[in-house]
Parts: C-alpha cells; structure tokens; sequence
C-alpha cells in the first residue's frame, strides 16, 4: 500500500463538470451561426463554442451518495437541446466538497442556454448517512416517501444569469447538487430515509473558489509550452471519452510520475517518457479570464491511486503500530480488477511497510 496515496485524500476530494474549446473572441447567437457549428464535425468547431459545466457539493452529513448520472443536456432560448454528458457515469457527490472535477470537454454551438436537466438512476445507488457518529445505509426518496429508481432534475437559470456562448471562447456553468439543503433525512429506520425535493443550484459566476481536479490518460506533451493534454476520464471512468482537454504546468508544479518525484519542466519532460494512454490526475485553478487551468500537482503512472494496485482515501484517525485507520474511506481497485467498483467503507485498516512512501502535498521538494 503506497502511502503517499492515503494522505493525498485533497486530490481524490469534488467535482466540475466542463463542456470545453478553448481562445478568440468574436460571437453571435443567431440560427446561422448555430447552425455553422456541428458538434460532430471536426472543420466547424471554429465556429463553435465551449461551455466549462462544474459539478460540486455544499458540505452536508451524507458520508457517501454514488449514483449513475446517466444524461446531463442544456437547453437554448430557441429551443435547441445540446447533450453535454457524451456517456453516463456514476459520481459520488459527497466527494466533491473541496474540489471541482472536470467530467467533460464537449464543443457546443454558439447560443444563450436557459435551462438543462440532469438525469440519475437510483437502481445501483450506495448512500450512507451519519447517525450518532456512525455510517448508516440509507435509501433515497421522493417527499411521498416512493423509493426513487430514475429522477430528473431541471437546470433552470434566472435571467440575469443565463449561459451566453460565443465561438472559440470557453464559458463556465457551476452546479451545485447541495444534498444537505435538497434532503431531508431520517435516521430512525434501518435504513435511513432521505427525501430528495430533487432541485439542483446553477451558477454562471460562482462565488466561491475551489481547487480543480482533472483526469484521464495522457494524449500529447508541448515540452516547448509547457502543456500537456488528456483525454478527459472523469471520476473513477476507466473507459468512456469525454473529449479532450489542456492542463498547463509551471516551473513550480509538482510530479509525481511511477514513484518518482519531480518539479517544472522535468516533472513533464517524465511525463512525456512515460507516453501516450498514462493515466493522469491533476489538481490546479482554473482562471476566470480565460478558463486557463494550470496544475500545483500532477500525479501519472503508477502514482494515480487505483492504476497499477488497490488505493484507500480517506482520513487517518489512528495509527497503532504499523495499522492506520482510515474513517470515511473510498476504496479505488485496481484497473485489472473490473468485478469490482468504487465503494465506501466507514472505517479501513491499512498496513504499512518498510517500502511504504510517504509524501505531503506542497513538501515533494
């Protein structure tokens, strides 16, 4: 068990959603430039537009809420519905607290979009609540207390705060599922009883900062720019595609590529030697101006938690010898162990070794 995978639970912490291109100026809403941009065809994406669509949580006391999102669409003033999710995937919200996660980069035509909707299938799902300090399985609901199994959620945005897209630009939409405030939850039962009022928040200009987190496996290096790109693979999806995206280093980012620690240009120029298909994760900010992402931390290879062994994130509460106890803890398999899936576990016991590395976010130097 690596350690240093336990204690980077800030990496593996929230989630954004993007729908992305990239640079220019220039826009129109008008039906001749939406229909100059065909998604699906590579020659009219200068005619087209990125929306950036970030999926995040308030803080709450769900200790886990996975669900498959199986559809996320936006809607235009003249009608037109855009899919912007190119596949389903399933998410745990309660990790996106901290953290914003890019889940998609998906070209889009040049519109004012006024509402969407998110569509959730419940017949998988794994919730636990907290109850007197402990874990406790829950169930969702509607407010008549009907089980849910498929729910879809309305988008909906305020006048003032409509998503205005204009080609070669990339423009930011933040959703914030706030479990605390849409649930009610009941403890007495085994198990619990959350009822969902099933309302999402929209923002085109959040407030609040969160880092970003961005994943997926390597396509290409720009030693030269200092950029790399990825395919963009988000949450724990080890086979979709949900477009490509830009993460730009500095002299001062951290690697962390198969084990081995570097900074700047040799952090990327490892990169560049591990090649194409290297699974990727990288935490940074993402620039209001323009949607620029640059990376303070990069792990690859062998250091993303889940590729080459079993990882655990989650808090450390004690340590008895060699034992960790790890309170709230995902459990990431490996890549080759496909009968298993991401899962939550209240507490896990982690042995460490005389190998065992040990690394601090910020102190790789």
């Amino acid at each position: 068990m690596n350690f240093a995978i336990i204690r980077r639970a800030t990496l593996l912490l929230s989630t954004l959603i993007l729908a992305a291109c990239s640079g220019g100026t220039s826009s129109t809403n008008d039906p001749g430039a939406i229909a100059a941009c065909d998604p699906a065809d590579s020659s009219t994406h200068d005619e087209c537009g990125t929306v950036l669509i970030g999926l995040t949580d308030a803080d709450g006391d769900f200790l886990n809420y996975t669900v498959s999102v199986t559809s996320l669409t936006l809607e235009t003033a003249n009608g037109r519905v855009v899919d912007v999710m190119p596949a389903s995937t399933t998410v745990n919200f309660t990790d996106y607290v901290d953290v914003t996660e890019l889940v998609a980069a998906v070209i889009v035509p040049p519109a004012t979009y006024v509402k969407g909707s998110i569509s959730l299938d419940y017949s998988d799902a794994e919730v636990v609540v907290e109850a007197g300090g402990a874990a406790k399985d829950a169930v969702v609901t509607d407010l008549d207390d009907v089980e849910l199994t498929q729910t879809s959620l309305e988008i909906v945005l305020s006048n003032r705060d409509q998503l205005l897209v204009t080609k070669r630009r990339a423009h930011f939409l933040q959703l914030d599922f706030d479990l605390a405030a849409s649930h009610t939850v009941d403890i007495v039962p085994t198990p619990a009883r959350a009822a969902s009022e099933a309302f999402i928040v929209a923002e085109v200009h959040p407030v609040d900062e969160k880092d970003i987190r961005v994943r997926g496996p390597l396509v290409a290096v720009s030693l030269d720019d200092m950029t790399y790109t990825i395919a963009v693979r988000p949450f724990h999806d080890r086979v979709s595609d949900f477009g490509r995206f830009q993460v730009h280093v500095t002299n001062d980012t951290e690697f962390e590529v198969n084990g081995e620690v570097f900074v700047g240009a040799d952090g990327l120029a490892a990169l560049d030697a591990a090649g194409p298909g290297t699974p990727t994760v990288a935490k940074g900010t993402l620039t209001t101006a323009d949607r620029k992402f640059t990376a303070d931390l990069v792990l690859a290879g062998s250091s993303v938690p889940g590729h080459e062994g079993d990882a655990v994130v989650g808090n450390i509460i004690k340590r008895e010898g060699n034992f960790l106890t790890i309170r709230g803890a995902t459990i990431i398999p490996r890549d080759t162990a496909t009968d298993r899936r991401v899962h939550f576990h209240d507490d896990v016991v982690v042995q460490i070794g005389p190998d065992t590395k040990v690394f601090r976010d910020g102190h790789r130097r």
